[in-house]
């Protein structure tokens, strides 16, 4: 209630200040999102359906971006991916702005950080990659720089009113290949011995326990948004519920949103300010993953009414995958909140200075509390273990700067210069408490962070102050030369981090209507961008330079234009962790001495082939090229391999996250042998070519769009046939490759299991119909439908085709979203 009253004291207060405003934002309201400003890429039609999050609007849209669910959950996390692979240990994450202030990656049992916006709040996504573009912020910038604006009203009524409501389902659209119950009957006699156990508990059914932990999942959607003029101000108080469950039974995602932001100007229109503030709730039952995992594995020869646990002897238990689910939760509840107040004032005794404020604040309070509750093998007692985790995150920003414009004459025809400071303050506090036990599980359940055996936190405190200026000069209105710098300095860094950049931009041609080609501009930049991690390693700084250089184009009245773009990036000084063999044991160092290089080429296209009263297409395409290469792992060249936490094999001179694999030998008969050559460096799960293709269409009240993206050349490896596709697996039911293969024993290390999962996939396609005025009056009305992920066209056998790391390890599928809704103006 205090922060209600304080917004509503602040909206008085806007409304008793100054004269009328005349507040000129782009759009009122009229797309999901109105433009996408990056490779030349806009998005004015993109229009609403069930959309999740801002991945779900930008996918396939960025040129270069890979953005990845890792996971089939409504509400999962997501790793984005920009240039190639950057990182040896972990990765590298872009850098996120929301209105100016920024938000931090979040651990990712904690599903999506970016869930707290809602997307039929955002104006305006941009995606900046080149060094020019990413100096300006800082050491955090390495990856590229995600900005989001949310929506402003420029509406010269009192109040305008905006309803939507979209129904939506959720559909599995893939399972593990696993052996039916006849073909388990079958593997069992042949390959365990004719005394076992096992064989006498097998029953008569024929389930798929795939089947039995799936399900299609319902959601729905409303959004409610009142903006106008009221007084002299402009406002935009807008709110929202989303809730949907997930194909996995008993998981669940809910979001409550609410957001306000006021516009003013003031002294002639020469002072701008604006105040924001959104808050989100979100409660997310993840569901247990490992009942899938038990799932695939589970005798498909009982019914799925058995007892909770199938007792084979007294050291092994095999779970009944639906009995996981009832005895299980795996949830998080997430509160976000976000204000922002900034100003812009045109300084009236210099002609073209203008200075800027802003000041805002985000916080976040997360939880994180998994249990599960099992019957003990021997004793049959329940036994419990429970998990507990929190985040919170709470971020300070303050900023303010000066910039300057002017024309001097026809040869120094621009000029621009900017300086400014930022101080930005960091407190995070995590949290991590566990708990087992046999007996009773309900205290466990209720406080699994007092009752624990098992307790651990991290809290870090960090404050930076950074210095940043710009300066740019045109030329005879053609040439234009632009530099930035940018200087961090920690509190308790040994070191600052400078970052720097120069650009050249020419316009070779500009012409009038009329001609074939309207524009032709060349450009070329270089940057040097430091880069940190994380706050154990503040005192090695790492270095990135970027040299990109394009050529913009636009034909036929600037109805056809293409981007062309090259880039080199060279990674200097890239951290890996690097166990130290000591009298002590193993112990855990941070090394900066790797090198990295990523090489590629960016093509995008945007055309409008029609545009008149009636018709209106627009064409949006974008093909990215990349490869990339481990230059160095230290610097005197003695070594040249490394293996990470995970086990990835990395080799200088080879692509990252190449596969260490042996090659597959075959018999005569075309069957795999059970041998094995010698262990070789072979393909890699990043791609060689990804692309994006869009369209928008509209005919007279009719409006139509897609998205298509694809991967070519990125290989995946089968982790879930390759641990499972074999006899030895016998109790546990198995990967149907072992039909083709009889393997006896397992053969992880056979590149086999890597296949080639390039693919295409419908990431959206929606189609609408809108009435100017609804039963006579002046309502407009949309009605539409939308699907997500209708299809995916690929030769790879697996669950999912793209992966960050190119390891299908038995996560769900993609689900298939299908949407119907409606949407009001008035």
């Amino acid at each position: 209630m205090k922060k209600i009253s304080l917004l509503l004291l602040v909206l008085l207060f806007f409304q008793q200040m100054g004269k009328p405003n005349s507040i000129q934002v782009k759009n009122n309201e009229k797309d999901t999102i109105s433009t996408i400003k990056n490779d030349k890429l806009s998005s004015k039609d993109f229009l609403p359906g069930n959309n999740h999050s801002i991945q779900d609007l930008i996918n396939g849209k960025f040129t270069g971006v890979r953005v990845i669910s890792n996971s089939a959950d409504p509400g999962a996390s997501f790793s984005i991916i920009s240039r190639g692979y950057s990182c040896l240990y972990e990765l590298d994450h872009p850098l996120v702005y929301v209105d100016g202030i920024p938000m931090y990656i979040e651990p990712e049992g904690f599903g999506n950080f970016l869930n707290v916006i809602d997307p039929q709040n955002v104006e305006s996504i941009q995606f900046l990659k080149n060094g020019n573009e990413i100096v300006p912020y800082g050491y955090s910038a390495g990856n590229g720089v995600l900005l989001i604006t949310t929506k402003r009203s420029n509406s010269k009524k009192p109040i305008s009113i905006r309803f939507s409501n979209t129904a939506s389902i959720l559909s599995n659209t893939n399972t593990v290949d696993v052996l039916s119950a006849t073909q388990y009957k079958k593997a069992l006699s042949e390959h365990l011995p004719a005394n076992s156990d096992y064989k006498s508990q097998l029953g008569n059914s024929n389930t798929n326990w795939q089947d039995e932990v799936l399900q299609n999942a319902f959601g729905h959607h409303q959004h409610l948004s009142l903006s106008g003029l009221l007084g002299k101000t402009s406002y935009r108080i807008a709110g929202g519920h989303n809730k949907q469950e997930g194909i996995l039974k008993n998981s669940d995602y809910s979001r409550w949103t609410a957001s306000l932001q006021l516009n003013r100007k003031l002294l002639d229109d020469q002072l701008a300010l604006s105040l924001g503030y959104q808050t989100a709730k979100i409660d997310h039952e993840f569901g247990n993953q490992k009942a899938y995992e038990a799932a695939v594995i589970f005798d498909p020869t009982q019914a799925s009414s058995s007892r909770e646990d199938i007792y084979r002897n007294e050291y092994n238990t095999i779970y009944n995958p639906v009995k996981m689910l009832q005895m299980s939760g795996n949830g998080t509840d997430q509160r976000n909140w976000t204000l922002n107040f900034k100003a812009d004032y045109n300084l009236p005794f210099v002609k073209g200075m203008k200075a800027s404020f802003l000041i805002g604040k985000n916080k976040s309070d997360d939880n994180w509390n998994r249990y599960a509750i099992s019957n003990h093998y021997s004793s049959g007692n329940q036994w419990t273990s429970a998990n507990g985790e929190s985040y919170e995150m709470n971020t300070t920003i303050i900023k303010a700067g000066i910039d300057y414009h002017t024309r001097i004459n026809d040869v120094l025809s621009g000029l621009n210069v900017g300086i400014g400071y930022i101080k930005e303050k960091d407190k995070l506090r995590t949290g991590k408490a566990s708990y087992e036990s046999m007996g009773s599980a309900s205290d466990v359940i209720q406080n699994p962070n007092t009752n624990s055996h098992q307790n651990y936190s991290y809290n870090v405190d960090r404050k930076i102050k950074s210095l940043y200026g710009l300066v740019s000069l045109e030329l005879w209105e053609r040439l234009t030369l632009g530099g930035n710098y940018r200087l961090d300095a920690g509190e308790k860094w040994d070191q600052n981090v400078k970052s720097a950049s120069f650009d050249v931009n020419y316009q070779v041609l500009k012409k009038d209507k009329g001609s074939v080609l309207n524009t032709l501009d060349l450009r070329i930049g270089y940057a040097i961008l430091g880069k940190t991690g994380d706050e154990m390693i503040r005192k090695q700084v790492g270095r990135e330079y970027t040299t990109n250089f394009g050529i913009d184009l636009s034909f036929l009245n600037n109805r056809l234009s293409a981007s062309i773009e090259g880039y080199i990036l060279k990674h200097k000084n890239v951290f890996f962790e690097e166990n130290y063999h000591s009298i002590l044991g193993n112990q855990p160092i941070i090394m900066n001495s790797a090198q990295i290089e990523n090489k590629g080429f960016e093509l995008s296209l945007q055309a409008t082939p029609i545009a008149n009263d009636k018709i209106n297409w627009n064409l949006q395409c974008n093909i990215a090229c990349n490869k990339n290469k481990l230059l160095q792992l230290d610097e005197n060249g003695a070594r040249n391999t490394y293996y990470n936490q995970q086990g990835r094999f990395f080799k200088v001179g080879e692509e990252l996250y190449s596969f260490y694999l042996y090659p597959q030998v075959y018999g005569s008969n075309g069957k795999p042998l059970e041998n094995s050559g010698e262990l070789r460096m072979y393909k890699s799960a990043a791609p060689k070519v990804m692309f994006g293709f869009s369209s928008q269409f509209r005919y007279k009240q009719w409006d139509a769009a897609f998205t298509l993206r694809g991967n070519i050349g990125n290989y995946t490896y089968d982790a879930v046939a390759a641990q499972r596709g074999h006899y030895g697996n016998a109790p546990f039911n198995m990967h149907k490759s072992v039909l083709e293969t009889d393997f006896t024993r397992q053969h992880a290390s056979s590149d086999y299991y890597l296949n080639n999962a390039s693919f295409v996939r419908m990431e959206n396609i929606s189609i609408g119909y809108s009435i100017p005025k609804l039963f006579g009056k002046d309502i407009k009305t949309r009605i539409y439908a939308t699907a997500r992920n209708l299809f995916t066209i690929t030769g790879y056998d697996g669950l999912n085709p793209d992966t960050v790391y190119g390891i299908d390890a038995q996560t769900l599928s993609q689900a298939r979203s299908v949407a119907l809704g409606f949407q009001f103006d008035f």
